[in-house]
């Protein structure tokens, strides 16, 4: 029974990450051409995704171990419909890094 569920939870964390890795050039592309911001500037701003993706996982992991698995779910799922729906309807900068820093710091919870 705990072999299923280890195959399922590797590939579906497999699945978050390809999708991650998805997001990456795609704000490289949408920041630059779109926005009209510097290459340089989409970098940092990769860099704050990373880093924001980093500490959602280490304070929801933390989370996790306390028992509060409902809340957590709940707040993550939460905050990133708040930020994809604001995404939807502003897209400019610099609302649009702001937005997915978000939906990514909440990818952990």
């Amino acid at each position: 029974m705990k072999d299923d569920l280890f195959k399922w939870l590797g590939g579906l964390a497999f699945l978050n990450n390809v999708g991650y890795s998805c997001v990456w050039p795609v704000t490289t592309i949408y920041m630059h051409n779109q926005l009209h911001q510097s290459l340089v500037l989409a970098g940092v701003v990769l860099l704050c995704y990373s880093s924001a993706n980093v500490i959602g996982s280490i304070a929801a992991g933390s989370r996790f171990d306390r028992g509060h698995t409902f809340g957590l779910n709940l707040f993550g799922q939460l905050i990133t419909l708040l930020a994809v729906t604001l995404l939807i309807f502003m897209h400019g900068w610099p609302s649009y890094p702001i937005y997915v820093f978000l939906v990514l710091a909440m990818a952990g919870f």
